[in-house]
């Protein structure tokens, strides 16, 4: 029961002391004190918090102030009366969150321990079934620093099991390197034809991996140290995603 309460949004002191006044009745201090165990000054304080939101009545008995639980019921109607809150404000906040929709967050991350961090929040937020655009840069050089990071083996296994699907633009100077980044990585995993690889002319090159996720960009410059930069923008991923298909029509297998 006392779970129960904090659930409801009792503290645990609130929710202990409310309780043993209703098993008590109106009574004073003390046998608060010795039913709950707690220490008198946090029980006269929690008597007035629960005072002022109307689940404890205090009254004066010999000069004596004596307390006692009011109505269980009281707790409904609070929380009905919060849920007519929530209702009416509603609408104004469903605005401001329309108008910060394209409002962005950038973080930048460095070194082996950021390039796993950035991967294992990415492929664990991505949805399943979903596919992730993956343009330029070189695979071996990702699939190095992912087996340097520990986590590769990881990272496959979460992503078969969400049946997440890679499609990756390289470039063809890169074709022998994706071959046999293919043959070191991946052969010996089960076959999967969610991953697939296509090639843009050499006159596309780009310095910079471009990782398109559901709800973010994640550009990777192989520098010393890796060097990420996240952003999160829906508008940015979503004109990123079209920048994306147009090249994948563009490039060949």
């Amino acid at each position: 029961m006392k779970q129960n309460l904090v659930d409801l949004g009792f503290s645990k002191e609130e929710a202990q002391i409310y309780l043993a006044l209703l098993k008590i009745g109106q009574t004073t201090a003390g046998p608060i004190v010795k039913k709950t165990g707690l220490h008198r000054q946090i029980v006269y304080d929690t008597l007035e918090k629960l005072k002022n939101k109307n689940l404890v009545t205090e009254t004066i008995k010999s000069n004596r102030k004596n307390w006692q639980a009011g109505s269980p019921s009281e707790i409904l109607k609070q929380i009905k009366s919060k849920e007519s809150l929530a209702r009416h404000i509603l609408p104004d906040l469903l605005s401001m969150q329309s108008l910060s929709k394209h409002q962005q967050e950038v973080r930048v991350f460095e070194d082996v321990d950021g390039f796993r961090s950035v991967h294992e929040r990415n492929i664990n937020s991505q949805p399943k079934n979903s596919i992730v655009m993956i343009m330029g840069s070189s695979g071996w050089q990702w699939a190095g620093v992912m087996e340097k990071a520990k986590f590769l083996k990881k990272f496959e296994k979460i992503r078969m099991d969400k049946n997440i699907g890679h499609h990756l633009i390289f470039f063809e100077k890169e074709r022998k390197s994706t071959q046999e980044t293919i043959k070191k990585y991946w052969l010996k995993q089960p076959k999967d034809k969610r991953r697939i690889y296509k090639f843009l002319p050499d006159q596309f090159q780009s310095p910079v991996g471009t990782q398109v996720w559901h709800n973010n960009i994640t550009l990777i410059i192989y520098s010393k140290p890796v060097l990420i930069v996240q952003i999160k923008n829906d508008l940015v991923v979503e004109n990123f995603k079209k920048y994306f298909e147009l090249m994948w029509r563009i490039a060949k297998k």
